[in-house]
């Protein structure tokens, strides 16, 4: 049960301690915010025009922009999975790591230099892509195969100067090849 406006709530699940931090379930906040949403594909859905014009998304969507021409499938692939590590080291830094896992959901495998399971960072006054992400011209950012039914999973470090982190955003997703692109 929660309280929303002084009126006692019942709730569909608990709220539960992960990684040392209290987590409420999306639906709760949602509904008593009074937010449209579907769950569908264990995903949350929001239905909210006023999130397409938040001034943090429309950044985001802006340097993610480049790689309009080279989407391949925004629904291909289906987060399951994540863990972040964060601290703030003696240099004031805060420093992690994010490690994300994702199902193949094609129903078939995943060409090589396809995957694009995409960590973006908002921060207070900066956004990090890692720059292996955004080009398929980059040779280290490796695009494994992915079978059909099976999981890929990417891990990326982050570090920034005396800026809170503010949100984790991934794009799981496909791009095209190089070949493709030709």
């Amino acid at each position: 049960m929660y309280k929303l406006n002084g009126e006692s709530v019942g709730m569909d699940t608990y709220p539960e301690v992960k990684q040392d931090s209290f987590i409420i379930p999306l639906g709760v906040l949602l509904r008593a915010m009074n937010i449209p949403f579907e769950y569908k594909n264990n995903k949350v859905i929001l239905q909210n025009e006023s999130f397409n014009q938040s001034k943090v998304l429309q950044h985001v969507t802006e340097l993610d922009w480049g790689r309009n021409n080279m989407l391949d499938n925004s629904s291909i692939l289906d987060v399951r999975d994540f863990k972040l590590r964060a601290n703030t080291n003696s240099a004031g830094e805060l420093e992690g790591n994010l490690t994300v896992s994702a199902l193949n959901r094609s129903g078939s495998a995943i060409k090589e230099g396809k995957e694009d399971l995409h960590e973006i960072f908002v921060f207070n006054q900066t956004v990090n892509m890692d720059s292996a992400q955004a080009s398929v011209d980059i040779p280290d950012r490796k695009r494994p195969r992915i079978e059909k039914g099976s999981s890929v999973s990417r891990s990326i470090s982050f570090v920034t100067i005396k800026d809170p982190l503010q949100y984790v955003l991934v794009a799981d997703r496909t791009i095209k090849t190089k070949d493709e692109l030709k």
